[in-house]
């Protein structure tokens, strides 16, 4: 996992790893605690500079040019972060382990908090194609659920496929794929992403969470294969081609 990002910048328009960590508690953390955890992340990452509230979450951003970005957000029962185009994929995973080993000195996390921990990787397409119509045409050509209409007056206003599937028998460990279409244009110059997100997330048992750098690893190994196995090949690949005609 050491090898530069270049494999997966090179099939889609951006590519960016998310991490989520859901919480049993939902309340609120104190502004004064998150201000405190952003000046940690800032000592690991001086690039951090951009604060800003949204609703009920704290947002902080390092910008580093070339559509390069790496965010932490903090907010009631969940804290995430993302790298968006990396120039090496393990920077994402540093960060989501920089995250996760600082949280309980300034929140007082313990494993017993924790619900769950994802790991996503995402595709943007860039196309002014109609997206439902191209979705349903590349993935679902052929199909039953394809074949409910009947007519060429039909077409397909909205779709969201997404699937999600156990990877152990205990389900503490699971899969999950999603397309997001966003733009009906026809060709007309209204450029949109279609998204793919491939996420793997581990649920219990508590022990799985007390180590967050080897979880972190683990996770990242799970979603990689998932991604070059089966995602960018059977989603990914398709649907670039269907955009490029």
């Amino acid at each position: 996992m050491d090898a530069p990002e270049t494999g997966y910048s090179t099939i889609c328009d951006d590519f960016y790893v998310n991490t989520r960590l859901e919480l049993r508690v939902k309340q609120p953390p104190s502004d004064r605690t998150v201000m405190d955890f952003f000046e940690r992340m800032r000592r690991v990452c001086p690039q951090f500079s951009s604060v800003k509230q949204i609703d009920t979450e704290w947002i902080l951003e390092a910008l580093f040019g070339d559509q390069r970005m790496e965010w932490i957000t903090v907010g009631p029962g969940v804290v995430r972060c993302g790298v968006v185009n990396p120039i090496r994929i393990t920077s994402a995973y540093e960060l989501a382990t920089n995250v996760l080993e600082a949280l309980p000195g300034y929140f007082g996390i313990g494993v017993l908090d924790v619900v769950s921990l994802d790991l996503t990787f995402g595709f943007d397409l860039d196309t002014d194609q109609d997206h439902y119509e191209a979705v349903h045409d590349t993935l679902l050509g052929g199909s039953r659920l394809a074949g409910l209409m009947r007519c060429d007056e039909e077409r397909v206003v909205e779709m969201q496929p997404m699937l999600a599937w156990s990877l152990d028998r205990s389900s503490n460990l699971q899969a999950q794929v999603e397309v997001r279409p966003r733009g009906k244009g026809r060709g007309l110059g209204g450029v949109e992403s279609c998204s793919v997100y491939a996420t793997v997330k581990r649920t219990g048992p508590v022990e799985r969470f007390e180590e967050p750098g080897v979880l972190v690893h683990e996770l990242a190994g799970r979603v990689e294969a998932l991604a070059d196995d089966r995602v960018i090949p059977e989603i990914v690949m398709p649907l670039r081609a269907r955009f490029l005609i």
